[in-house]
């Protein structure tokens, strides 16, 4: 009920509309995106997605590939781009219309650095068939270490299980968002059996007052890795 009467009130004086505004707070401050505030304004207030910034850091500081699979408008993407030392970034990303946008989004902002930009359509899955592929597949254009961040509605554990290359090395990290109480159970035993450790990221209190607009009730973050103490 709190959070509907915040929407109605935003909707009443926000226009839904896209405009070039720098993002000055949380993970993309410094960053020139494409803002629509009428469902973006907490990415624009460095309030999106706040609870993973802290890992998100921690485990990209030293990377050489970042891989971003469900990259939407690209929020992650950029942020590897312009805040990371990985020479090579994959971009997934299935729609167009997201793919469009995160195209202006990149070309909004120089690059800080060097770095190889791989752009790919197809479905990342367990398999290998027409408009889909593992993440096994793309070992040929991957350093480690490598983070790879998973957001793809649903799809997460399949994801995994195409990717068991990645998951015996000890260079891979993961940032997943689960869909589900059993997605989230299932990943989690899948990545404790190639021996990472886990952690899930819960909500923050104050997502009481400032929710995200999840349209599922269960859904947060799921981190892992080898080499590091989380």
């Amino acid at each position: 009920m709190r959070s509907g009467l915040v929407a109605r009130i935003k909707n009443k004086f926000i226009k839904p509309e896209n405009k070039v505004k720098l993002i000055r707070f949380g993970l993309l401050s410094g960053v020139t995106f494409n803002i629509n505030l009428s469902y973006q304004a907490q990415l624009y207030f460095g309030l999106w997605e706040r609870e993973t910034l802290e890992f998100v850091r921690l485990f990209s500081r030293d990377i050489a590939t970042a891989i971003d699979i469900g990259a939407g408008e690209g929020e992650y993407a950029l942020y590897f781009i312009q805040k990371t030392l990985a020479s090579t970034i994959i971009i997934c990303e299935p729609s167009d219309s997201s793919r469009s946008m995160l195209e202006k989004n990149i070309k909004l902002n120089n690059p800080l650095r060097e770095c190889k930009l791989n752009f790919i359509k197809d479905f990342i899955n367990n398999s290998n068939v027409e408009g889909n592929r593992t993440l096994d597949s793309m070992l040929d254009i991957i350093s480690f270490p490598c983070l790879i961040k998973i957001d793809t509605d649903g799809k997460e554990l399949d994801i995994l299980k195409g990717a068991n290359s990645l998951l015996a090395n000890p260079g891979s990290r993961f940032i997943i968002e689960t869909h589900s109480r059993e997605l989230e159970d299932n990943c989690i035993s899948l990545l404790q059996s190639y021996g990472f450790t886990t952690k899930i990221i819960r909500n923050a209190w104050w997502r009481l007052f400032i929710p995200e607009q999840r349209p599922i009730p269960h859904n947060r973050w799921l981190v892992a890795i080898k080499q590091l103490t989380i």
